[in-house]
């Protein structure tokens, strides 16, 4: 997509401080080995109605989770943006142990969504980012 200038729109995904998180059901897709191939971080699909849930999902055609209808090198136009974030646990004594409390998430920032700011200052409304030639 482009914004009004003809420029890319793009967004950052940030995961911060996450705490890494694997969904359990998704174990069956690593083989073992190193850390590397357990799972992922951010991944990136084209849109399909039947892939809903990052895991799950029903089977049929899209695979059953993300781990199933991510593949590397895709051409993608209509992009889904997974981020493999669970969520902001508080330990207590009912908790299997060990559990610690740990935090997961994101932001996500847009890049070039907009021509120009919202509120761009009164003498700079007409500028749009091109400053005049020196007089």
């Amino acid at each position: 997509m482009l914004n009004e200038d003809g420029h890319p729109i793009s967004y950052q995904v940030d995961l911060g401080a996450t705490t890494p998180f694997q969904l359990t059901q998704d174990h069956h897709h690593t083989d073992g080995g190193s850390d590397d191939a357990a799972g992922y971080a951010v991944a990136f699909t084209e849109a399909d109605d039947c892939q809903l849930f990052a895991t799950s999902n029903k089977e049929g055609t899209c695979g059953a989770g993300v781990l199933d209808f991510a593949q590397d090198g895709a051409a993608l136009s209509d992009v889904v943006t997974w981020v493999a974030v669970g969520f902001h646990h508080v330990a207590r004594d009912e908790d299997q142990s060990p559990m610690e409390m740990h935090w997961q998430g994101f932001t996500l920032t847009p890049r070039d969504l907009t021509a120009q700011r919202a509120d761009p200052p009164p003498a700079r409304q007409d500028v749009n980012g091109r400053p005049s030639p020196p007089r």
